[in-house]
């Protein structure tokens, strides 16, 4: 299992996506109630800002970080790469021939919008974590979601994993939930 603070593939507001209405009401990206609309202009400039800073995955160094974490995990590929960074609770496989599972966690103070990929397992803009239950001897491991309500603090598994070195993550069947 290999962790880090930046995302190797997300589709969250750092990949590059973006809600429709913050598209064309571009202030709801600073205040969630500044429904003004103004088009492109507020994920235009996050887009800049994001590679100037170096926050977003198409930044320089983030471009060269994830080259380097996928040149390694092509020799010694990790069951697990986790991540935080977004808002929000994703989960993908890999989009070569890796066995490799890629989480991102970061919904526990707030929470975003994510869109699906072609890879995409698992999305949900709520709140919630995850858990890696198992893992040991044999390489294998089951990935849980969990997602909590904000208001009344229950949680529930919203998706489940078969991880397994050398394959790529299955979900669980309903009794494995």
């Amino acid at each position: 299992v290999v962790a880090g603070h930046h995302p190797i593939y997300t589709a969250g507001s750092h990949g590059g996506f973006f809600p429709a209405d913050e598209w064309i009401f571009s202030p709801r990206m600073l205040k969630k109630w500044a429904w003004i609309p103004i088009p492109v202009v507020g994920p235009l400039l996050r887009k800049i800002g994001g590679k100037a800073r170096g926050q977003d995955l198409w930044a320089t160094a983030n471009k060269e970080l994830v080259g380097n974490l996928m040149a390694t995990f092509a020799d010694h590929p990790p069951l697990l790469y986790a991540a935080g960074h977004e808002h929000d609770l994703q989960v993908f496989r890999d989009q070569g021939d890796l066995p490799t599972t890629y989480v991102v966690s970061g919904s526990a103070a707030k929470s975003t919008s994510t869109t699906q990929r072609d890879n995409t397992l698992f999305k949900s803009p709520g709140h919630g974590f995850m858990v890696l239950d198992g893992f040991g001897a044999g390489h294998s491991a089951q990935l849980r979601v969990v997602v909590v309500n904000k208001e009344t603090g229950d949680a529930h598994a919203a998706f489940c994993a078969e991880l397994e070195g050398g394959r790529s993550a299955r979900a669980c069947d309903r009794k494995g939930h």
